[in-house]
């Protein structure tokens, strides 16, 4: 047979063949683009997302952990992830009865800092200031109390950061988160599961919180730089220098952040032992309490520690109490900074009295709530203290309600280790008849007669219920948590 003959027999066969292979290209499914994990982690985020959400309109309050948001979701057959598209573990946290947020760390296993493009995340802040309260730096070292109303929310002295305190009532726990205006899914998260209160530094780029309370971490003051994400407990740094033995030695410690002076810069603080029992307010809030920590440019250059007890700085139970003192308030902050900076300090005892108790019962701000607590039981105090023209009934109803207030104080399992440890001090002296000799405010004197205290002690016992019932909220968690880790 010949070449030509061979191929004329052999082409209707490559012809169904060629045919076959074009049906067969052309009946495949598309090649599909490879999905990258960090594509899979927004998309398990985005369904967890909607699950919380699910969560929360049934529960009306987040999931306690990440194991109790996926024991619901199977009970509700819901398609859920525990781990995200690179094969770890999503970082879930509850904040409080209606804030929380959950978050892959990406690529690079870490939290993003203020310096990178942040990560699968999603943060229920809760509501936001368009302008927010700024702290204003001191020329000088005074003995001040804590400007409480920036727990609720402040600006970074740049404007483009935002920090705010969360306290838990069901868990306990409270955690400092700051956030980026611009990016709102940007956001880091403080290392410490009890912080109690924080000021920012005029770097603008880090903050300084005081921590105490932890069954995770230890006690100290903490500079928290946003641009590393580095945690350094300045009590560790001082050694044996400083004002209690370094933290690893287990020692606990009270602390109260009384300013931050640019020059250094230095934070200023009391800082004091726990040792379990009551602490006098006038030994806490004294000169030989009172250090001044300056910050050195160097990374690790010594810190230099200045305590105040042989110079005279007047008490800050001298003056009247100044809500608004070191900050920029003017038409800033949320409704309820707005509210607690203009309580009064000064008037007839009973408007005063039931302005803060009002304040106390209807504002849902439990970062707030030991303060005012505090500053109430010190009213009750000195209106008791300045009243003695009274009928000696209506002077032990005063001194039975601020010995009431101040219990109601040390038993708040959130607030500040030191107010706990000062509310049972106070209480115990106006049970003992023995009220502190403080100013803190400019009664008028009570001319009528114990008809004036009746608003007093109904608005009274409001407070103390709704004190009561943060402290139960961790009985009322969903029977799930018992099985969460």
């Amino acid at each position: 047979m010949s070449i030509k003959a061979k191929i004329l027999k052999v082409l209707p066969l490559l012809a169904t063949i060629w045919g076959a292979s074009v049906v067969w290209v052309m009946a495949s499914p598309p090649l599909r683009a490879p999905t990258t994990p960090i594509k899979v982690s927004k998309e398990y985020l985005s369904q967890n997302i909607t699950v919380l959400r699910l969560f929360f309109t049934e529960n009306k309050e987040p999931p306690i952990s990440l194991n109790h948001l996926r024991l619901w979701a199977i009970s509700k057959k819901l398609s859920f992830h525990s781990y995200d598209g690179f094969a770890e573990r999503f970082d879930y946290q509850r904040l409080s009865h209606k804030q929380y947020y959950i978050r892959s760390f990406g690529k690079k296993g870490q939290e993003a800092n203020m310096l990178q493009s942040p990560n699968p995340a999603y943060l229920r802040w809760g509501k936001r200031a368009e302008t927010g309260i700024r702290y204003k730096f001191p020329d000088n070292p005074q003995l001040k109390f804590y400007p409480a109303a920036m727990l609720a929310s402040s600006e970074s002295p740049n404007g483009v950061w935002r920090a705010k305190l969360f306290v838990d009532d069901a868990t306990h726990k409270k955690h400092l988160i700051v956030r980026d205006s611009r990016h709102k899914n940007l956001f880091m998260v403080a290392e410490h599961d009890s912080v109690e209160e924080y000021l920012w530094l005029s770097s603008g780029y880090e903050i300084v919180f005081s921590a105490t309370s932890s069954e995770n971490y230890r006690d100290g003051i903490y500079i928290w730089n946003l641009t590393t994400g580095e945690h350094t407990n300045l009590i560790d740094k001082l050694g044996r220098d400083g004002p209690v033995p370094p933290s690893d030695t287990g020692l606990k410690i009270h602390v109260s952040l009384s300013g931050i002076d640019v020059t250094g810069p230095t934070v200023f603080a009391f800082v004091g032992e726990n040792l379990g029992g009551a602490v006098n307010p006038f030994n806490f809030y004294s000169p030989n309490n009172f250090y001044g920590i300056k910050i050195p440019d160097e990374k690790d250059a010594k810190l230099s520690l200045k305590n105040y007890s042989n110079i005279h700085l007047p008490s800050p139970f001298s003056v009247y109490l100044d809500l608004v003192d070191n900050l920029d308030v003017a038409k800033k902050g949320l409704n309820t900074q707005q509210e607690w900076l203009s309580l009064p300090h000064i008037g007839s005892v009973e408007p005063v009295l039931t302005q803060w108790q009002s304040y106390l019962t209807n504002d849902t701000n439990s970062s707030l709530l030991p303060y005012g607590l505090w500053y109430l039981s010190l009213l009750y105090n000195q209106a008791y203290l300045s009243n003695s023209n009274l009928a000696q009934k209506d002077l032990e109803t005063l001194r039975t309600f601020g010995s009431e207030i101040s219990t109601t104080l040390a038993n708040l399992k959130t607030a500040p280790s030191y107010l706990r440890a000062m509310g049972k001090y106070v209480a115990f002296e106006l049970m003992s008849n023995r009220p502190l000799p403080m100013q803190i405010a400019s009664f008028d004197p009570i001319i009528t007669n114990s008809q004036t205290l009746i608003k007093v002690e109904k608005s009274k016992s409001k407070v103390q219920s709704k004190a009561q019932k943060h402290n139960n909220a961790l009985r009322t968690i969903n029977t799930h948590s018992k099985r969460a880790p």
